[in-house]
């Protein structure tokens, strides 16, 4: 997959806009808008994209350069691996749970306060 499908996959599958892409990374949100229907962009502005979205989504670097590689992320027991987890591995994955319901929670408002804002300034 390139670069362009890559990031768009990213964003669809962690429910990213680019409104807050854009706020997030400083690249604005035109030149995000550009890219995705198939202009090109320079690598660090690519490179800015896919670090602020594993910001606020984390695991969306990952993600990308999964895509981008073409190797889908392995599927995983996640049943065997939690029944002989530590407390402490419980632990760190109770807080990066609590952690991405927090960042997709937040990009949600973001998204809805927009929406909501865009609605009034065109009353």
């Amino acid at each position: 997959m390139n670069q362009r499908d890559s990031l768009r996959e990213t964003m669809r599958q962690f429910r990213l806009k680019a409104s807050v892409l854009s706020r997030a990374s400083g690249v604005q949100e035109r030149q995000i808008s550009l890219f995705l229907s198939g202009k090109d962009i320079r690598s660090d502005t690519l490179l800015k994209l896919v670090v602020a979205a594993d910001k606020i989504a984390p695991g969306a670097r990952t993600y990308f350069c999964s895509q981008l590689a073409g190797e889908p992320l392995a599927d995983t027991n996640w049943r065997a691996l939690i029944s002989t987890a530590s407390v402490s591995d419980i632990e760190e994955v109770m807080k990066a749970l609590t952690d991405r319901w927090t960042c997709l929670s937040r990009s949600e408002e973001i998204s809805q306060t927009t929406d909501r804002d865009l609605v009034s300034l065109s009353a």
